[in-house]
């Protein structure tokens, strides 16, 4: 053992150098994130004056972080000037697709129960159907039957519709047929699922009236991860004794507000 570093007590004492170096080390590493997250969030090119300016550093330190992260392939330079490359939303990707949206949107869940006393899920759209993939039951003694892993037809549903309104519209047309499948009025009821989607992608929110079991009506709002991909909507589903259409309006900015929350949660966010 070094006594140099060890006492006879085995204590531990570390050289004054040994925490300048560390402090050294960190100050560069915060410098380092903080000239790379600006480039990533700046979305152009800046020079090294700009970036110096923007980031209180001195221009050869910036030289010096820039060439490191051009080595690394985070920061590419054009011209005079320099640019984050995709290395970073790379990086990131994984880590997104590894987030629970089911314990994330739980608490946001929960709330909205507590608040409305109705049936509350969680829901991801798998090929024709909508997946339940979480659940809150109503706390009122008339409620809506669902399970978790239980499917439901995703254009019959709130939460589909929902999910369908964030789709590109090439992918909507397949929902379209569907719709219309076994109609009397196919043509109407492809109209009437057209503009259904329409109203949703504008107001931000779904509904449903009957359309899967003639009793229960349900709301939807989306999970938005940090990429702005809706992975999942926050469903809201009752009798429809209960859930009149004044009693909607009232609902739906607290579903709206759950969406928002749970999406808030996903980015790692408060919503406070």
């Amino acid at each position: 053992m070094d006594r140099n570093r060890f006492g006879d007590n085995s204590s531990c004492s570390i050289d004054s150098s040994d925490f300048a170096d560390a402090i050294g080390m960190n100050n560069t590493l915060v410098k380092g994130m903080q000239l790379l997250e600006y480039l990533a969030r700046h979305g152009g090119t800046a020079g090294i004056t700009d970036l110096g300016e923007a980031l209180s550093m001195v221009p050869s330190m910036v030289h010096r972080l820039l060439q490191t992260w051009i080595e690394l392939g985070y920061v590419r330079k054009e011209g005079n000037a320099y640019r984050a490359t995709l290395k970073l939303w790379q990086v990131g990707v994984p880590l997104v697709e590894r987030l629970d949206v089911r314990s994330l949107s739980m608490p946001a869940m929960t709330r909205l129960q507590q608040l409305t006393h109705e049936s509350i899920l969680l829901s991801v759209l798998e090929g024709d159907d909508i997946v339940f993939i979480a659940k809150l039951d109503s706390l009122e003694k008339v409620r809506s039957h669902t399970e978790v892993g239980g499917r439901a037809p995703s254009v019959r549903t709130a939460s589909g519709k929902m999910l369908i309104a964030t789709l590109p519209e090439h992918a909507q047309a397949r929902y379209r047929e569907l719709a219309a499948a076994g109609q009397a009025d196919a043509a109407a009821a492809a109209r009437k699922f057209d503009e259904d989607i329409r109203r949703t992608r504008v107001r931000g929110w779904a509904s449903n009236r009957g359309e899967w079991h003639d009793d229960v009506c349900g709301l939807a709002a989306p999970v938005i991860d940090p990429t702005g991909r809706t992975v999942a909507a926050i469903g809201l589903s009752g009798p429809a004794s209960r859930l009149t259409l004044a009693r909607v309006k009232e609902i739906v900015p607290l579903v709206v507000e759950a969406g928002r929350q749970a999406s808030l949660a996903m980015a790692g966010e408060s919503a406070d």
